[in-house]
């Protein structure tokens, strides 16, 4: 049965969800007049036909029971209110219900901004009514990823399958003069940070000298997005691989407890490093009310973005602290409540202003950075990949979910293209490189345009690119 409150004739509203963890959430508010219910994923497995010109679902047998469920509550329904991510899984799954339920005089499509009790309502008012034509966009994503699949089978015939993608972002992430603002001297082990951005490639040393300078710089904390949560559970839990520092993740965000509200966390899959605007205003709210002392950033500081699929990871009540949380989760996971409640109050709290040593280069117009502690007069330094910053771009590019990217980089680590020591990501010989490198920020571009799915020139176009930075095996 659905989660939600027991309703009869046709005066209320069915949301539809994919978690089942978000659909309790939500059903634990008690909003009069809905149910909810969650799909579990995909009840139908996106698929390319035959021509290989067009999508198209294959329903999922395991799901059957659930397809007849949904089906039955929108009968009774005023109302279907399809509220799946909005990322192409999510607007797939949209599409297969919205098709599944078409004799329905009054589908309707939202996203939700947070599951608190409020922002639920909002999204279900905002609801506007489902637009078939929406999927040509989704369609063109699909097609364009069959096709740099097929691209690529072509180039690396004994790859497998899981990392082809994966695979060329990284070469091209580690190969190609990118925009850096992190970088590490090998030998003394200092981090030092660029004040902008610097284009370099990866395995370029970079001579620094310390001058007799100091500024204050104000340290402002980022928001957890997946991949940048995944870095932190491996040095401060007992997990030792990414795909288990995954799934701690999702116990937490699935955890529940008979002395704890459903739901401790935000929707745990995301690449977004900032808050929809109503959230931030919400905790920053409940962090005064918890903390009179809790002094906010100044409004235009606050890391909001209100486009994107999914926002920053985030405790969904302040007050829930980590020492309330202990006695009902397992440590892994109460170290990581501490991580994310910690995560989410620092990065809307006011920052601290500390001084640092500047340092400069002839070849570079830009001020670098360090802590004051440091001895040295001169640093030699390259650019500071972490397994976080790798797993970031992966799914910034939009060709892979931030859902997988744990999983995706034990793989590439098992398949030996590529090491971590330190937490910083190294390529091995097994890895591709690119011979002409310069071309590497321009594929990039190419790349994250196409996964926008704007237009599909089909697999030639792949094929083309790919021929541009010459990938050797």
């Amino acid at each position: 049965m659905p989660a939600g409150n027991p309703v009869s004739g046709h005066s209320h509203n069915l949301l539809i969800t994919e978690s089942p963890v978000i659909a309790r959430i939500i059903s634990a508010h008690n909003i009069p007049y809905l149910s909810v219910v969650a799909t579990s994923g995909y009840l139908w497995t996106p698929e390319i036909d035959a021509s290989g010109k067009n999508v198209k679902g294959r329903a999922n047998p395991d799901l059957l029971e659930r397809r007849k469920e949904i089906r039955e509550l929108a009968k009774w329904a005023k109302r279907v209110i399809i509220a799946t991510d909005s990322d192409p899984s999510g607007e797939f799954i949209a599409w297969s219900l919205f098709r599944f339920l078409k004799s329905h005089p009054d589908i309707r499509r939202t996203h939700l901004t947070s599951p608190d009790d409020l922002s639920v309502q909002r999204s279900i008012e905002n609801a506007k009514p489902f637009q078939d034509d929406d999927f040509s966009r989704l369609r063109n994503y699909l097609l364009s990823r069959n096709y740099l699949d097929s691209a690529l089978k072509i180039r690396f015939p004994d790859l497998p399958a899981d990392i082809r993608i994966p695979t060329l972002l990284t070469s091209l992430f580690l190969n190609a003069d990118l925009p850096r603002k992190t970088f590490h001297d090998p030998v003394s082990g200092v981090r030092v940070t660029a004040e902008t951005p610097v284009r370099i490639f990866c395995d370029d040393v970079m001579p620094l000298q310390k001058s007799d300078q100091t500024k204050n710089h104000a340290e402002l904390t980022k928001p957890f997005s997946t991949a940048s949560l995944l870095d932190e559970i491996l040095r401060n839990t007992s997990v030792s691989d990414y795909k288990n520092a995954q799934q701690l993740l999702q116990s937490l965000f699935q955890s529940a407890s008979d002395d704890l509200p459903a739901g401790l966390i935000s929707y745990l899959r995301t690449s977004s490093r900032d808050f929809f605007s109503e959230t931030s205003q919400n905790l920053i709210h409940k962090f005064r009310t918890l903390d009179q002392a809790f002094t906010p950033l100044p409004d235009n500081l606050i890391p909001n973005e209100d486009s994107s699929p999914h926002e920053a990871i985030h405790v969904l009540r302040p007050q829930i602290t980590p020492d309330i949380v202990r006695p009902h989760v397992k440590r892994d996971e109460w170290i990581l409540y501490k991580l994310i409640w910690q995560n989410s109050r620092e990065s809307l709290s006011s920052p601290r202003v500390k001084p640092l040593q500047i340092w400069g280069t002839e070849k570079m117009e830009t001020n670098f950075l360090t802590e004051n502690a440091v001895s040295e007069n001169h640093l030699s330094v390259s650019p500071s990949v972490t397994s976080g910053d790798l797993m970031q771009f992966w799914t910034d590019s939009g060709w892979m979910s931030s859902g997988s990217a744990g999983r995706m980089l034990d793989q590439m680590i098992q398949q030996n293209m590529i090491e971590i020591r330190e937490n910083r990501v190294y390529q091995t010989k097994r890895l591709p490189k690119l011979k002409n490198r310069s071309l590497g920020d321009d594929v990039i571009s190419t790349l994250k345009n196409k996964s926008a799915a704007d237009d599909v020139t089909g697999v030639n176009f792949f094929t083309e690119l790919l021929n541009l930075p010459e990938l050797s095996p």
